[in-house]
Formats: C-alpha cells, structure tokens, sequence
C-alpha cells in the first residue's frame, strides 16, 4: 500500500518494489510475517507494518501518528532508533505521540497543542517541569535518569 502512488492501479510490482517492500519490512522486524494477513497479526506487529508501509516509500518527511502504540519496551525501543535514523539521514520526521518520556529523549524540537494554545520549542525548552505541570494540572518532575530526559508524574509519600 505504501507504493500506491508510484505504480498504475492494479499492476504488478517490479523488482524494485519487491526490493524496497523487503527493506522495510526488515528494518521493522516483520519480514517473516509478510505472507500473513494484516488482520492476523497481534496489535505490535500491525504498528511495525503500518511503520514499513510508511517507510517503503523512502519519504522525504515522514508523518507517523502515534507509531509505538500497542509495542512493548524493546519493540518501542527499536521503532524509536530506526525513526530516529530516518531522521538523522536528512529526512523530516512529524511524529504525534502521548509518550512524553519517548519524546523527550528523541524529539529536537516538540509543539504541544492544549486547548486551543499552541506552545513549541526545542525540547529541553518546553518539556520541563513547570510547563508540564500547567499543562496537565498537576505536579510533573522532568529530570534526568541515567542520561536520559525522563518527564513523572510527582507522587506524594504514602504513609
């Protein structure tokens, strides 16, 4: 599907498509499943699918919506590294995702939308403590953990 564009409808794909549909099947570890029907998959393997129809077309901005949705941590961890060499290739990447903690390690520059106010910046900029907390209305700690930007909701003491 992700080379609809580049073919008349109904024809046969080349080589080259065939070529291009294996890369990214491979580059999202789903090689092995590309004989199997989409609606057989588990909701992971969909999401790493859905990813290589994105890729297969070598875009030069790619615009993924919520693309680790439904992965577990090491699942997550690999769609993040390979858009993230998609990106340092030259290519755009547009990326929506509820998983501050992913953005906040990965992303460069973030635009959250809140009712209607638009607030963007580089990241280390607008995903901090005091603009997150406003944000969702309560206490938010960013910080670093290892290295890492990681962004918590602030728990009090239990007794």
């Amino acid at each position: 599907m992700g080379l609809q564009g580049e073919r008349p409808p109904l024809s046969r794909l080349t080589e080259s498509h065939r070529e291009r549909i294996e890369k990214a099947l491979a580059a999202c570890g789903v090689e092995k499943l590309a004989q199997r029907p989409f609606r057989d998959l588990s909701g992971g393997q969909q999401q790493r699918s859905l990813v290589a129809r994105a890729l297969v077309s070598d875009p030069q901005v790619l615009v993924l919506d919520e693309p680790t949705n439904d992965l577990d941590l090491s699942g997550e961890h690999d769609i993040m590294e390979l858009v993230a060499q998609v990106n340092r290739s030259g290519r755009t990447v547009v990326m929506v995702s509820h998983l501050l903690n992913l953005v906040a390690h990965y992303a460069t520059r973030v635009a959250i939308l809140h009712e209607g106010q638009l607030d963007a910046g580089p990241a280390s900029e607008v995903l901090t403590s005091e603009r997150l907390s406003k944000l969702y209305g309560i206490p938010v700690s960013a910080g670093e953990i290892d290295g890492r930007r990681a962004i918590l909701p602030k728990v009090e003491a239990r007794p």
